[in-house]
């Protein structure tokens, strides 16, 4: 699937600083934000349908691992293979912020069900779980089960993963304003990261470079995130077959539930000397 790629990157602003009692002019580097409408394309060749998905507020660069990663853990396709393409689109109600539109191409023996009207995820860049409209919808069954006591990982392995983390966020040096997720070996070896305004957004371009290098259930990997742990992430997470998560930050209560009930392990406030272990411990070595 070919698809023309932006680049991933800030942009400089003058203003006006105070520092030591005193006022300067200066420049400062800032994160895109910027809006992006996703649109799906869908059912029989001769019944072509199409609607928005989603209107998602991200940085923009990596749309091409975004989209699907969003697709997979919102469980509306499950290999990569569902989706037959994806082009940009001119958007001619796109205002100042210069939005974009995406438009994805499903296979068509794909079944998509979608309401009449209005978008399916109405999403920015602080939330990750907004079209969940009952209850019942934020406690997905992810598709695979974690493998019991693996992987197993040393607790000195663990401490290296904050600086190692933070060396591979090239974006955040510069910005000071983004989130990241990676994917570690038990070992300790960076494998992949992905930088984004938001954390869920950061995450879905993680799995779905995962997805469409056919690496998913990714169930011998560490999650390292660089701020809390919320519980879409943690469902994220799950719905990939991660079983280890770990994070700068704290988790919240339905994060920490929902990874005992799935049998995973959760780490939080993980610096160089310290960290609180939350739940499934079997996996840290003693």
């Amino acid at each position: 699937m070919q698809f023309a790629r932006m680049k991933v990157g800030s942009q400089e602003t003058e203003l006006r600083k105070f520092e030591r009692g005193r006022w300067c002019l200066a420049k400062d580097s800032l994160v895109k934000e910027e809006p992006l409408e996703v649109r799906l394309r869908y059912g029989p060749v001769e019944q072509r349908r199409e609607q928005t998905l989603a209107i998602l507020m991200r940085t923009p660069g990596e749309d091409e691992m975004l989209v699907p990663g969003l697709l997979f853990t919102e469980q509306l396709i499950h290999r990569a293979s569902d989706i037959l393409n994806m082009r940009y689109e001119q958007n001619q109600t796109a205002q100042p912020l210069h939005g974009q539109r995406i438009v994805v191409e499903l296979a068509a023996t794909h079944p998509f069900p979608l309401r009449a009207e209005g978008p399916l995820i109405a999403g920015n860049s602080a939330c990750g779980i907004c079209n969940a409209t009952v209850m019942d919808q934020l406690d997905r069954q992810p598709a695979f089960i974690p493998l019991a006591g693996q992987p197993t990982v040393e607790k000195e392995i663990l401490l290296q993963l904050p600086r190692k983390l933070r060396e591979a966020q090239e974006l955040f040096g510069c910005t000071g304003g983004l989130h990241a997720a990676a994917l570690f070996s038990p070992f300790g070896k960076c494998l992949q990261r992905f930088e984004d305004v938001g954390r869920h957004n950061a995450l879905d371009k993680l799995i779905g470079h995962a997805l469409r290098n056919e690496q998913i259930p990714l169930h011998h990997r560490i999650l390292m995130l660089s701020g809390r742990i919320s519980f879409e992430l943690v469902q994220k997470a799950a719905m990939a077959g991660i079983a280890f998560i770990c994070a700068i930050g704290a988790p919240s209560s339905a994060a920490v539930h929902l990874a005992q009930t799935h049998g995973i392990t959760l780490v939080g406030f993980l610096k160089k000397n310290s960290f609180n272990l939350y739940t499934h411990s079997e996996r840290i070595s003693t």
